[in-house]
């Protein structure tokens, strides 16, 4: 609404907002049209609403909002403080929203994804490489990132060894489905995607929506 009691955007353009823009995999989150798209994987069971999110933080502040369009509900919070102003991370965010969501949704259940038969000799040689969060300034001077410009984040590296990749201290099998991985214990499932060339060039969890991209080998020490 604006402030005149007028409507800003018409329904079709609220409907077409909140629908599917891209996933990597039909069964993994994406985005929609400037939301994170986590279509019900929040709570990784198919009983949850269907969810569509965005947050952000500026120096001193942060805030979030998850809209759940399915049941016209939607969680809003903010704080006056964030962790790029000191004082450590600030968890208000994540334990509101998910007291409120167990509130209205019922108690989060542990869901096993299903572990797969191993074997030692498939071949997943292209996973193995070296990944980074995506979100930070590609093109900042030292100046700027001293400044407090978002820096690249530690690496995570992916390894390959007897037909299983490990990551982050889990031990992950690939699935019948192209580049999907389980771990172990069923408690972790992440998705490869290729890119036109036919090429590994990111992965994603199933709990979220957030890219890790393999970084050229070339580009890695510098």
């Amino acid at each position: 609404m604006t402030s005149s009691g007028g409507q800003l955007f018409s329904k079709h353009s609220i409907q077409k907002l909140m629908l599917p823009q891209y996933r990597p995999h039909p069964d993994f989150p994406g985005v929609a049209f400037g939301f994170n798209d986590m279509g019900g994987f929040s709570h990784r069971n198919g009983t949850t609403p269907r969810s569509i999110s965005h947050g952000g933080t500026m120096f001193g502040f942060q805030s979030s909002l998850d809209l759940f369009p399915e049941v016209r509900t939607g969680i809003f919070v903010t704080t006056n403080r964030n962790f790029e102003t000191g004082g450590g991370p600030v968890s208000l965010h994540g334990a509101l929203k998910a007291r409120l969501e167990q509130e209205l949704f019922g108690p989060r259940p542990e869901v096993l994804h299903t572990v797969p038969e191993l074997k030692p000799q498939a071949d997943v040689s292209d996973y193995a490489g070296t990944y980074y969060f995506d979100l930070f300034c590609h093109t900042c001077s030292a100046e700027e990132l001293e400044a407090g410009a978002w820096q690249r984040p530690e690496a995570t590296v992916v390894s390959a060894e007897s037909g299983t990749i490990r990551l982050r201290e889990k031990t992950y099998r690939p699935t019948d489905d192209d580049g999907v991985f389980v771990s172990d214990d069923g408690k972790r499932k992440v998705f490869f995607r290729r890119g036109s060339d036919g090429q590994v060039s990111s992965f994603s969890w199933i709990s979220s929506q957030e890219a890790f991209v393999k970084a050229n080998p070339s580009l890695t020490n510098q």
